[in-house]
């Protein structure tokens, strides 16, 4: 989600870059329940985003396709793209990943790299979480992406979603127990999503980050997931990084709400208008007037 202040603003300011809603699954089996369900917190948490920021941008996952109630209530929208990975069936899904992919995670494996599920930021938070942000930042120095967000708010979202259940935080350590990637997702029913990943270029030639993508799939898998949204089709190394994996382009939507201008009083509008209707008047009568 991004957010711009009120007045100028160039460039707009990430308060969590690719954080789009999660929904957990309606309880009620009938279809007209779930879409109602979906509608009522769509429209519950996209109204509390608006009194708190005067414009925003906001990615809604595949999984969410039913936006009405978001354009009745004034936002707009427009559909983007991102990688959807399956992970339903892990022997089809190794055989659709590149050979050279399938070579890298055999190659992290051999060279002692591991993969942890991390259940809590453990006895050092502040210490871990700037770890991944500085994981992050390497990343997306090579992309080209937005900056990551703020350390505080970062450790309040991956906390909340630890807590709540519905997070998934993967770490690839070096032999000697170094962080060197991660992967944050969420996950709801047999659907998940990357909302943050993270890896130092040093080691990924040693095959770190796609041995932590592949055992983050048999992970997810494990729990009943079949689909993983790799948040994103940006071209480039990132993109073809994600279609090595044997996932597939699908469309999302981005939504957003435009900077409201503020107006000038009414006096001052109608004043500027009219001295603006006098001198017009006066140049067309003096272009009447003939010269002497």
């Amino acid at each position: 989600m991004t957010q711009r202040r009120p007045g100028a603003c160039p460039e707009p300011m990430h308060v969590v870059a690719f954080n789009g809603p999660v929904l957990r699954q309606s309880p009620s089996n009938a279809r007209s329940s779930q879409d109602r369900h979906t509608a009522e917190v769509l429209s519950a948490l996209f109204d509390q985003v608006t009194t708190s920021v005067s414009a925003a941008h906001i990615r809604v996952h595949t999984d969410i396709g039913d936006i009405r109630s978001l354009l009745a209530a004034g936002w707009s929208a427009k559909p983007t793209f991102t990688y959807q990975w399956n992970i339903g069936d892990l022997g089809h899904t190794w055989d659709a990943m590149d050979r050279n992919r399938r070579r890298l995670v055999r190659r992290g494996q051999s060279c002692g790299y591991t993969v942890d599920l991390v259940h809590d930021l453990g006895s050092d938070p502040l210490g871990l979480v700037a770890t991944l942000a500085t994981l992050q930042t390497r990343q997306l120095e090579r992309y080209g992406t937005p900056t990551p967000p703020d350390q505080a708010v970062w450790r309040v979202l991956i906390t909340d979603l630890l807590s709540g259940g519905q997070g998934r935080l993967m770490i690839a350590r070096a032999p000697d127990g170094t962080p060197v990637a991660f992967q944050l997702g969420v996950v709801w029913g047999d659907r998940a999503a990357n909302l943050f990943t993270g890896s130092d270029p040093v080691h990924a030639d040693q095959g770190a980050n796609s041995l932590l993508r592949w055992r983050a799939a048999e992970l997810l898998h494990a729990e009943g997931v079949k689909g993983l949204d790799l948040n994103g089709a940006r071209p480039g190394d990132a993109g073809r990084f994600k279609a090595s994996l044997g996932s597939v382009i699908t469309e999302r939507w981005d939504l957003w709400r435009p900077v409201e201008q503020p107006q000038r009083p009414l006096y001052r509008r109608v004043g500027g208008r009219a001295k603006r209707t006098v001198r017009s008047v006066a140049t067309r009568v003096a272009d009447m007037v003939p010269s002497r």
